[in-house]
């Protein structure tokens, strides 16, 4: 009885077969997109250039920074300290006498000579005396007491052969008339005489007469140039009282010099003096002394 019985399918059958389809249903084929495939590549190769970018800069800075300050050739610095030192004891061999004079003469060395040393003291001292401004305050007077002031002031002082030559050299100047009575009253002429003299004589005449002061043939000196006789007359004074020993045996001669632009200068020379050679060795010791100096020829 049981095999009679008919047992019901387990699964049901397709849709198809209980409708009865003959036709099987085929797999349906999906084209691919072509946009998506692209978007795709780009993003692959931007990523790879980036990772390539990377790299290179990794690479770089390990060749580069960091192996290149390892690998750096070395600084090499001088060193600060002294390369010879000067030991404590030399040692070595002593040889007596070294500090003798007479291995100088037998090695032919010069002797070094130190009298020239005793020299500059005299000079020194010779800088004291130089009153030099008190005279000039004194030789400004007023025209009154002017008059009565030469014989006493300047006839003891100055030698009468300067004046002389002083009171020709001076007619020619107009403004200093106290000045100029010095030497009228110690020449012993009248002032008038004395003015037409320097108006009508030529200048060549003057000359003539002061050169019996000194002999011919020799030489002179010259110590200062002067605005007036009277400041030339007392430079002379303290020129002798700071240096007797050279300036004491020497007359004084005043030159009247007119210079047109530059004003009219009173020289004063000294003399006389034997010879060129003598002269210059004079001025070189006057300048020693700071005393300007020039030789005056014959």
């Amino acid at each position: 009885m049981a095999s009679d019985q008919t047992t019901p399918p387990i699964d049901p059958p397709p849709e198809y077969l209980r409708q009865g389809r003959t036709d099987v249903p085929q797999e349906v084929s999906v084209a691919p997109d072509p946009g998506k495939a692209r978007r795709i590549g780009l993003v692959l190769v931007a990523s790879a250039i980036v990772v390539a970018a990377a790299t290179g800069m990794w690479l770089a800075y390990e060749q580069g920074v960091r192996k290149g300050v390892q690998m750096a050739p070395p600084l090499i610095r001088a060193d600060n300290s002294p390369i010879k030192i000067v030991p404590d004891s030399p040692g070595g061999m002593q040889v007596p006498h070294q500090d003798k004079t007479v291995y100088n003469r037998l090695s032919g060395k010069p002797e070094t000579v130190e009298a020239e040393r005793l020299l500059p003291p005299p000079e020194v001292i010779v800088k004291k005396p130089a009153p030099a401004p008190e005279p000039e305050t004194k030789a400004e007077p007023d025209p009154e007491k002017a008059k009565a002031e030469p014989e006493v002031a300047v006839e003891p002082k100055v030698a009468v052969k300067t004046v002389k030559s002083v009171a020709k050299e001076i007619p020619l100047v107009p403004k200093p008339a106290p000045e100029a009575a010095k030497p009228v009253v110690v020449a012993k002429k009248k002032p008038p005489v004395v003015k037409t003299a320097a108006v009508t004589a030529k200048p060549s005449a003057p000359v003539k007469k002061a050169k019996p002061l000194t002999k011919p043939g020799q030489h002179m000196i010259q110590v200062g140039a002067y605005r007036t006789a009277a400041k030339a007359t007392t430079g002379w004074n303290s020129l002798v009282k700071a240096n007797k020993a050279l300036l004491g045996g020497l007359s004084p001669l005043v030159v009247r010099a007119d210079l047109g632009s530059r004003g009219v200068f009173h020289r004063l020379r000294a003399g006389p003096v034997d010879g060129p050679e003598a002269a210059a060795a004079l001025c070189s010791r006057l300048k020693k002394r700071k005393v300007g100096c020039l030789v005056i020829k014959p």
